[in-house]
């Protein structure tokens, strides 16, 4: 996702956000607290670990569902 996917979304009504996933703001931006899923499709696993990571620790009964770009991850 980039800026300009963003602000058409936004056009059509749809809440989306452009920001890091491993920071806690970002979590608080979306009331990570009341999620009750969350699908991260990021291929760079340092950044989905650390985005998991925060998630869980903000909401521990979330399902998460996260892309892997290698089996082994």
């Amino acid at each position: 996702m980039n800026p300009e996917t963003v602000k058409k979304l936004r056009a059509d009504g749809v809440f989306a956000l452009y920001a890091d996933a491993a920071h806690p703001e970002t979590h608080q931006l979306v009331h990570m607290e009341k999620a009750r899923a969350l699908v991260i499709t990021m291929p760079e696993f340092a950044v989905v670990a650390a985005a998991v990571a925060v998630a869980r620790r903000i909401n521990p009964r979330l399902f998460i569902m996260a892309r892997a770009k290698f089996t082994a991850h």
